[in-house]
């Protein structure tokens, strides 16, 4: 009998979220690197540096997103697509569901 892995305590996570075949990094640390990002920096260039940074480690699946992410011009499309990603992984892993995550530079140009 196979047991489940979790990345935090009494948190179970689904068997597609920890394949680790093809990757140095999973996907919760994907998400984590990409949420410290968007609140310590919140600018596209760190998004899109980031991306680089990382494509070569995440799973098969997801590489060809991270360079597409890596290469965006549009800034407001990259802070976009990062804040997509961790929104969904926040709303798939139950932390806080349904809860904005909030980056100021974002919320200065909806407010400006």
């Amino acid at each position: 009998m196979r047991k489940s892995k979790a990345a935090l305590p009494g948190i179970p996570l689904p068997r597609w979220l920890m394949k680790t075949q093809s990757m140095e990094l999973n996907s919760v640390d994907v998400v984590v690197v990409m949420a410290l990002v968007l609140r310590i920096h919140g600018t596209a260039d760190a998004v899109r540096q980031l991306a680089r940074r990382i494509r070569d480690k995440v799973c098969m699946e997801h590489r060809p997103k991270m360079r597409a992410l890596a290469r965006m011009e549009n800034d407001d499309q990259a802070l976009r697509t990062a804040l997509t990603i961790v929104q969904r992984a926040t709303d798939a892993l139950g932390i806080y569901p349904g809860q904005p995550f909030h980056v100021q530079s974002i919320q200065q140009e909806q407010a400006g």
